[in-house]
Order: structure tokens, then sequence, then C-alpha cells
């Protein structure tokens, strides 16, 4: 079916898709229609950031299209909800696809929200500590200035090149508030936007000291999806094309793609995602032996929960350096522009005296 996007409704985010996915889950395993679990869902108070999308949805339900139909005319769900949604609707389990949905998705607001703190929190110490070392610099310097002026004496090295920078400083505060300004705009569009958010995926999988980390989220994801999309009943080839979708890693994408090829020459799932090194060893022989037990998507959501507290750990281990870093940092730069205006200070009283 076309998707014929509805431009005044934004797409769902990860956590709308979980609410939406979580109360369709509880209302389709009562026995209540889609038509009938939208209607109540647009009756609860509590869904009021959900009341556009679903009154797109009921829009199609009307018509008498199924939940995969009507999610696709709206344009706002991915695609693999809605290919989830369809295959469900032929199995008569949508209740268990939506739950198994509504998992995946806290997954991924839990996990968004943990790399908006991650990021957050630094930038925050940072302008900080900028923000402390310029009012030195422009308010407190030049009060030492004029002191030196009033003795006859002048400001000289490290001190003399931070009185230059304060006056470049009093007269650049336009320059100051526009490049702020820039910066507060960049961080909105990286922050708060799909694309923005995206493009800050890459770059994470292309700087150097975050590039291990940032393969790693990738790999939790495709975990994540790959659970999915196979325990839904979705056949391999179309689970990784689906689950492709959602990676930004241009490594682990690429993995994908070769499992793709693999899979479509004759080759199983098992033996693909071996042979690519997308996993360990370890990893690996779980994945080998699960898929002769059939339980291959119990073994990938134990990856992606494995991968999830890693990365877990990794940035509550980041965030709890961070500070004293900063701390350490902002210390020493203000040591130092103090000190290099109090030692010539106390020679010049010194030789006065």
């Amino acid at each position: 079916m076309t998707r014929r996007r509805n431009k005044t409704v934004k797409p769902l985010g990860d956590g709308q898709l979980f609410h939406i996915c979580e109360q369709y889950a509880m209302l389709f395993a009562a026995g209540i229609t889609p038509y009938e679990a939208t209607q109540v869902m647009l009756r609860d108070e509590e869904n009021n950031d959900l009341v556009p999308a679903l009154n797109c949805l009921l829009a199609g339900l009307e018509k008498g299209e199924t939940i995969s139909a009507a999610a696709a005319s709206t344009g706002l769900f991915p695609s693999y909800v809605i290919e989830l949604f369809r295959v469900a609707e032929q199995t008569g389990h949508l209740d268990e696809v939506s739950g198994i949905l509504a998992d995946y998705y806290e997954g991924e607001a839990d996990l968004r929200v943990s790399i908006r703190q991650a990021v957050s929190y630094p930038i925050i110490m940072i302008v900080m500590m900028f923000a402390v070392v310029i009012v030195l610099i422009s308010r407190v310097m030049p009060l030492f200035q004029r002191v030196f002026n009033e003795l006859g004496a002048s400001m000289e090295g490290f001190a003399g090149v931070l009185m230059h920078v304060s006056n470049v400083l009093v007269n650049s505060y336009a320059v100051l508030i526009a490049l702020f300004a820039v910066f507060a705009a960049l961080y909105v569009l990286f922050s708060r936007t799909e694309w923005g958010r995206r493009q800050f995926r890459r770059f994470l999988g292309w700087f150097p000291p975050t590039r291990d980390f940032a393969r790693k989220l990738d790999v939790q994801r495709f975990s994540s999806a790959m659970q999915m999309t196979t325990s839904a009943g979705i056949d391999p080839y179309k689970a990784l094309y689906l689950s492709s979708g959602i990676l930004t890693n241009a490594a682990v994408l690429q993995k994908v793609r070769t499992c793709m090829d693999l899979v479509q020459a004759g080759g199983s799932l098992a033996d693909a995602l071996v042979q690519t090194g997308m996993y360990s060893a370890f990893y690996s022989s779980m994945i080998q032996v699960a898929a002769r037990t059939g339980r291959l998507d119990q073994i990938m959501g134990f990856i992606a929960d494995h991968y999830r507290e890693e990365s877990g750990r990794t940035m509550t281990r980041v965030l709890s350096s961070i500070e004293p870093t900063m701390v350490a940092v902002l210390s020493i730069v203000i040591g130092l522009v103090l000190l290099s205006v109090i030692l010539p200070l106390m020679g010049v009283m010194s030789t006065i005296g």
C-alpha cells in the first residue's frame, strides 16, 4: 500500500510508539478489535499527545482497513511496525506482536534518554566552565589592569596575553552571543530532530574515541530488531532488510547487507551472522546452537540485553568521570589566571614597599 504522509502530524517518536503498542497489546489481549481499541485510547486523557496519530489511525480503520493498512496510510509509523502488524494479522497474534513492539520501543526510548543525558551533561559543564573563564577575563582582569596602571606598572607575560584577550572579548560581545546562538541551534538540531539524531549517531561512529561505543549501540539495536522480527515469524531476508532500516553505523550496516546477500544466496541466517563476524565467537556459537533448537529469537534478545547493559555501564562510567575532570580543569584555569596577575602585583607592591 502507498503511504500517504499526513503533513500536519509529526512522525511518532520511540516513546509514543511504546505507549501505543503497549496499550494495543493490553487491549488486543482482552479481545478488543483494533477499531474499538483505538477509540478506547482516544478517550484516555493521558494520551493527549497521541490524539493526532490515533485520529489518523481511526480514519483508516473506519474505512474498513486493517491495523497495518491504517498505520501505513498515515505515514507516521516505521516500516517494521507496519510489517509486523501485517504478519500478526495473518497469524492472529496481534497482542503478542504489539507486546514485542512495546518492549523494543521502550528500550529504544530508554537508550535515547541515556545518550541525551551522556551528551548534555558534559556540554552543560563545558559551557559553565567557559562562562566562568570569560567572566574572569572580561570583568576581573580589567580591574587588575587599573591597579597596575595606578601603580605605574604594566602587565606582561601570560597576564599581558590574558589582558589582550580581555580587551578583545569586551569589544566582541555580539560575536560571542552569535556563537552561543549557533551552538544552541546545533544542539536543538542534533537532539530534537530525527535527521539530527541520525547524523549525530553517524558522527559517533566516525569519531575514533566513540567508534567502538557507537558500533556496540547499533549491534544492540540490530539484535533487538532481529528478535522482534524473527519472533514474529518474518522470513530471514525480510527481517534483515527491515532491521537495516534502523541502523546508522556504516560498519554494522555493511555486515547486515552482507548477511542479506548470503541469505539470498541460500545460506541460513545463523551462518550468515557468523560468517560476517557480527558477533564475538562466544555469541556466534550461541547463535548456531539456538538456530538448531529453534530459539534464535530468544538468543537475539539475550544478546541485545547484554549490549544494552554494557552500553549503560559505559555511559555511567563516562558520566562519573566527567564532573571531577571538569572541576579539576576549571580549578587549574582559574588558578593560572589569578596567579598570573597576583604574583606580578605582589612583586610591584614589594618594590614600592
